[in-house]
Formats: structure tokens, sequence, C-alpha cells
């Protein structure tokens, strides 16, 4: 994985570095839409073309959709999220880990209960996962929630 500069925080996942999983997850989906619409989806006899259009095409869209914001949020903590400058190292003699008592060293806040700080993006995350390489951003509370990942459904 691209190493960050120091103090870099990345705020959603179409800041450099990219990944090249992410890279790869469009190419994907841009070589299915072409094959798709131009060889699978006219191959249909006549009477099924509409069908063979609508429903993979709803899905899709509902796929490419949710990629795109849940690349675009920003997963942070809400104690993080307006805060710029990190260092990308810590004395481990003197303390063992990142987290400690609420407190994060990196990030030098107070976060909540279940928030961990992402090497990758060097930020800390609520209710945090993983860090996804195909969305290059971090999985985590705000990215789980409905209403803030996808407001329509």
């Amino acid at each position: 994985m691209p190493t960050l500069k120091d103090g870099f925080v990345r705020r959603n996942g179409w800041e450099r570095p990219l990944n090249l999983q992410q890279i790869g997850a469009w190419v994907i989906i841009l070589y299915f839409l072409v094959v798709f619409y131009g060889v699978v989806a006219p191959a249909f006899p006549l009477r099924w073309q509409p069908f063979a259009y609508f429903v993979p095409s709803l899905f899709l869209l509902m796929h490419v959709g949710l990629l795109f914001i849940c690349t675009t949020m920003d997963p942070a903590d809400p104690n993080v999220r307006y805060d710029t400058a990190r260092p990308t190292t810590i004395d481990r003699s003197k303390r063992k880990h990142v987290i400690m008592d609420q407190q994060c060293y990196f990030c030098q806040v107070t976060v909540s209960t279940a928030a961990k700080h992402c090497s990758a993006c060097n930020k800390c995350v609520g209710d945090f996962d993983h860090h996804c390489r195909w969305m290059n951003n971090c999985v985590g509370g705000r990215t789980y929630r409905r209403d803030t990942c996808f407001p329509c459904f």
C-alpha cells in the first residue's frame, strides 16, 4: 500500500494515492458495461430486450451509486473530521497503542469508544470495520448507516 506524506489526511476515497484495486474496480465495471450493453443485451429476443435492459440497469445504478457515494463520504469520527495536521509516527516507548483512554495520540482529540485510527487514511474512524481498497476509503459507522450512505432507500 502506498505510504502517506507526513501529516497527510485522506478526506475521502478519491484523494491520492489511489489504490490499484480501486482503479481496477472502475475498469471492470466499465468493461462489463460495454460487454453487456454492446453484446449480451442486444442478443436477447426482441420481446425480452426491454426486460434485459431495465433490470440489470436498475441493479447497476444502485451498485455504482452506492460505490460512488461511499467512496466520496468522509467516515471520520466527528471530533477528527475537520482537523488536518497529523504526525505519521508516535513514540512507542511512551505509548503502546495509538488510542488509549479514548484519546488518539495521532489526531490529538478525544474519540468515541468504538473508534480506531486507520493508518491508510491517517484519521480516526468511528465504529471502524476496515479500510476498503475497492473504495480506497474506510468502512465504519457513517458508511453503514443507510440514511447517510444512500438516502433514497
